[in-house]
């Protein structure tokens, strides 16, 4: 069935369905169970990652976090060309024709899927801080609300499991956005009580430390008064 649906002679529609077939296999068969398939299966998962068609790239990208997830030692081997893929997917422009809701949800998942690579498989990466600075770029995610809740809950754990610097930068670049993205998506449905309570301790963390407390103070007031507002509130 794979290769006939896999065809570049098909529609996208049945692109999509190949893909979806190799999603389930890859999360709920496991590779295990089919090694010998397993490198056609992660062939087909990059050559559709950069599909003109954002429902088709979608089921593409999304099998890249599953195999992130699901293949622990076997993506070692691929974890440059998956990461590169990903890179790429994002670089893909909306086509006129489609709607924002397509192209949106595509795009999250590629984050979405960067982010399980670095989850799943950061001892892996040579480019660790490159990876970690495209999936930040791109938070918070706002299509796909389970796939951000995950992301967005992913991001204040790295921070807390003391990899700080990963995120934030070795000088702090990268504050101003990390708190723009807590104050965006805090009593959301991109966020979850869980998420917002490691919010508030990420915070306090930063403002009790006195190499963070200035950088945190300057990025609050560079906010939008509303988003001033939504952080205050949850602070108390």
């Amino acid at each position: 069935i794979l290769p006939n649906v896999l065809s570049t002679d098909v529609s996208p529609k049945m692109n999509k369905f190949g893909l979806f077939l190799i999603d389930d296999m890859i999360e709920f068969l496991g590779i295990e169970l089919i090694p010998n398939e397993w490198p056609h299966l992660s062939e087909a998962l990059l050559k559709f990652a950069t599909h003109k068609v954002s429902e088709v790239r979608q089921a593409a990208v999304y099998g890249i976090g599953v195999l992130a997830e699901k293949s622990r030692d076997s993506f070692k081997a691929i974890s440059e060309y998956c990461v590169k893929a990903l890179f790429e997917s994002l670089a893909v422009k909306k086509a006129e024709n489609e709607s924002e809701k397509h192209y949106g949800y595509a795009k999250d998942n590629s984050v979405a899927s960067l982010g399980k690579v670095i989850k799943s498989q950061a001892e892996f990466l040579p480019n660790l801080p490159e990876v970690v600075k495209v999936w930040l770029d791109n938070l918070p995610l706002k299509w796909d609300k389970k796939e951000a809740r995950v992301q967005h809950e992913l991001l204040v754990d790295i921070i807390l499991a003391s990899n700080a610097s990963l995120v934030f930068g070795e000088k702090g670049e990268n504050m101003q956005h990390v708190i723009q993205i807590f104050a965006e998506i805090v009593n959301t449905k991109v966020s979850t009580e869980t998420i917002k309570n490691k919010i508030i301790q990420v915070i306090n963390l930063l403002v009790a430390n006195q190499a963070t407390a200035g950088l945190v103070k300057e990025a609050v007031g560079n906010l939008e008064v509303k988003y001033q507002n939504k952080l205050k509130e949850i602070m108390g």
